[in-house]
């Protein structure tokens, strides 16, 4: 399987919230042609370890939900509006929430989710090739 075809996203829960609300207009629309290839499954898997080093420490996904996300133009720009990149990155709970323009519901049922052991490992299977 290609790795730049995917995306895994481990989002770390902390306490509090911001209630800032960012409005983004994405200038790419979801394409589900694009996106075929992903909804079939296959013999595939991807199996990982996802933390996170702090200044406090080290943060595993410790029973948290892990989402592997298909790369497309759509995904790649909601990526990049979130943390500022396609390769990597957080984004701090101060930086507030971001609200899509327009915002495709059906994207979020494209996407595999898992959720991660007491040590922080993570399986996805039946993975297609691609």
């Amino acid at each position: 399987m290609r790795l730049t075809s995917l995306l895994l996203i481990f989002v770390v829960s902390f306490y509090g919230c911001s209630s800032t609300v960012r409005e983004v207009r994405l200038t790419t629309d979801l394409n589900l042609y694009e996106l075929k290839w992903f909804l079939k499954k296959g013999g595939g898997m991807i199996k990982g370890k996802a933390f996170l080093i702090t200044d406090n420490g080290k943060i595993t996904c410790k029973n948290q939900e892990i989402k592997l996300i298909p790369v497309s133009e759509y995904s790649k720009e909601r990526m990049l509006w979130l943390y500022k990149s396609t390769e990597g990155g957080f984004r701090r709970i101060e930086e507030g929430k971001i609200k899509f323009i327009p915002e495709r519901t059906i994207y979020y049922s494209l996407l595999k989710v898992t959720r991660c052991d007491q040590n922080g490992n993570f399986l996805f299977k039946d993975l297609p090739e691609g």
